[in-house]
């Protein structure tokens, strides 16, 4: 589904464009992969408990990128909001990011 996501244009991934979308609050879901720096996961962790947006520490850096189609990403906003509870519903059930 993320890939979905992706090619409708409703993915902002890599640091620099999650942090834009996330200051203009159009992120309604962060996917933060389980191998990026500590740091990396507690800012993304602090921020959408902060702001209110639902994160999710799954993957691997080489997997987000391969499921959107791209290098390895360590964050991956989802802008939009039936995609993102659709994400949500998935990982609560357990199931992997691309179905």
């Amino acid at each position: 589904m993320l890939g979905f996501a992706q090619r409708a244009g409703k993915i902002a991934s890599g640091e620099s464009a999650a942090q834009a979308v996330l200051r203009k609050k159009k992120g309604y879901l962060v996917i933060v992969a389980q191998d990026a720096s500590e740091r990396t996961r507690n800012n993304y962790i602090h921020w959408c408990e902060g702001e209110g947006v639902p994160c999710l520490v799954t993957g691997a850096q080489c997997e987000l990128g391969r499921i959107i189609g791209r290098s390895p990403r360590s964050v991956v906003v989802v802008t939009d909001e039936r995609f993102a509870q659709i994400l949500l519903d998935a990982s609560v059930g357990g199931q992997d990011l691309e179905c």
